[in-house]
């Protein structure tokens, strides 16, 4: 292995690459018509993946930086399906016809707050406009405290073949910090529920460095999430908190970061980079996020 990699990327806390091109790159200038230029040259030999966010939650957990609202009502996300609709029509007018699709990713928020009738008529909408491949990689995000036996069923009809569920930790004093309290009965029953349904290829999505966490308790928090499981098909994915004092902000710049001496620690050393106007310094309760998966994990396992 090449040294020199380790040394470029062995900062604990790289930028965040999730999306492309990346924040920094994001100008006034990149309008509807660049858009549409990029939709038309995608090669036609080659499949896409496509991501759904679904930003609505019936509460907010608090290491959370993603896009998201709290909403107690379907009204919102029933309107917001409406304009993914057309977004989704806009798009494919804009390929050619039959763009093959390989990946398919919902994330959010809480992507199944959409409902069984609705996840089945959005999935119906994407193959008229696209084409899945027969191999289609379609994962979905699970939040177990609200996740239900007919939203499983609905999720297997339509060909969904991985479940990420979220636990970040089983620790009460953890889940507590975090506004995000679930219980192991929760996590295993959203497991059953997944694989009577035939959605065999499951991940725990772990976070590391939250508030009251120890290393114990994260050692502690992955034996339990595994324990009850067959080997085949589950798969831990750790991510380490970033708070918003130390992810980049829209600039690209972040104001600091914690110190990586021990999990937990909450001292903060100058790494020079600036902070925007108006980008003003939010409790925990308000901010952070977590590190998002790479395509590749995202794929059903072997």
């Amino acid at each position: 292995m090449h040294t020199s990699i380790l040394t470029k990327y062995r900062d604990p806390r790289p930028p965040w690459y999730t999306i492309y091109p990346t924040v920094p790159d994001f100008s006034a200038a990149v309008g509807a018509d660049d858009y549409e230029e990029w939709l038309r040259g995608l090669p036609a030999d080659e499949s896409v993946s496509l991501y759904f966010h679904i930003p609505f939650c019936r509460s907010m957990c608090w290491y959370c930086g993603f896009p998201t609202a709290v909403t107690r009502r379907n009204g919102p996300v029933l309107n917001y399906l409406a304009v993914l609709r057309q977004e989704i029509s806009l798009v494919s007018e804009q390929v050619r016809q039959g763009l093959p699709v390989s990946d398919v990713h919902f994330g959010g928020g809480t992507p199944h707050l959409i409902g069984p009738a609705e996840h089945l008529a959005l999935m119906e909408f994407l193959r008229r406009h696209f084409a899945f491949s027969k191999t289609a990689a379609i994962a979905v995000e699970i939040d177990p405290r609200t996740f239900t036996p007919e939203m499983a069923e609905a999720l297997a009809a339509t060909g969904v073949n991985r479940a990420s569920i979220g636990v970040q930790s089983f620790d009460p004093d953890v889940q507590k910090a975090i506004n995000r309290i679930q219980s192991k009965v929760q996590t295993a029953g959203a497991v059953e529920n997944l694989r009577r349904h035939g959605v065999g290829h499951i991940n725990f999505d772990l976070i590391f460095g939250l508030p009251k966490q120890t290393v114990q308790s994260c050692i502690q928090t992955a034996m339990a999430a595994v324990a009850p499981q067959p080997a085949c098909g589950v798969r831990l994915r750790a991510y380490s908190f970033r708070d918003k004092e130390s992810a980049p902000n829209r600039a690209g710049r972040s104001t600091g970061r914690r110190c990586s001496r021990r999990t937990g620690c909450s001292c903060r050393r100058d790494t020079g980079w600036r902070r925007l106007p108006g980008d003003r310094a939010r409790s925990f309760r308000s901010a952070g996020r977590r590190t998002r998966a790479s395509a590749e994990d995202r794929a059903p396992a072997a």
